[in-house]
């Protein structure tokens, strides 16, 4: 099975007839290395500082949940999401990878490449380029909660504050 590439706006069902695609590894690459921080929601909203796991609470209560920092060999690997679709309590709907760059920089050229933990293959991957405007915040993926199981979107919509309630909302708009 090939890998597939997502442009913005585009998603990849997780669900493989009938079957969902649960234990995952997201890497995140680029030529930055923005601080990565991930929204457990409930209705685009997150309920309690707990539902955002970053490298100071790098894994989530439930266990379904967590990150790692690694130095990639080849490409700039900046964080490592770990996800158990299985393990996430029902009232959660929704995980964004947000993140976050100090100063006047641009992200860069950012890589998200969703792996199976099952058998090791990536299931896509989304690449943004560098458009060179300037976001002091962005949900750069997600994944969302559907009727028939997960869906993982490709979003790259960026914010000029770091307000995760602005990225939220606007997220919420685009759906």
């Amino acid at each position: 099975m090939m890998s597939i590439s997502l442009r913005r706006g585009e998603s990849l069902s997780l669900t493989d007839e009938g079957n969902l695609r649960g234990d995952l590894r997201l890497l995140l690459s680029g030529t930055s290395s923005p601080e990565v921080w991930i929204l457990l929601c409930q209705d685009y909203c997150v309920a309690s500082e707990g539902d955002v796991v970053n490298l100071q609470n790098p894994r989530h209560d439930s266990g379904a949940v967590s990150l790692s920092s690694t130095a990639g060999v080849g490409e700039q690997i900046f964080g490592t999401v770990s996800i158990e679709l299985g393990k996430l309590p029902p009232q959660y709907d929704g995980i964004f990878v947000a993140l976050t760059i100090d100063g006047a920089e641009t992200f860069g050229n950012l890589t998200a490449r969703l792996v199976d933990n099952r058998d090791g293959h990536e299931l896509c991957r989304y690449d943004l380029l560098d458009e060179g405007s300037i976001c002091a915040a962005m949900i750069f993926v997600a994944l969302s909660s559907e009727a028939e199981g997960w869906r993982f979107e490709a979003v790259g919509e960026g914010t000029q504050t770091a307000a995760f309630s602005e990225l939220l909302k606007r997220k919420d708009e685009l759906s």
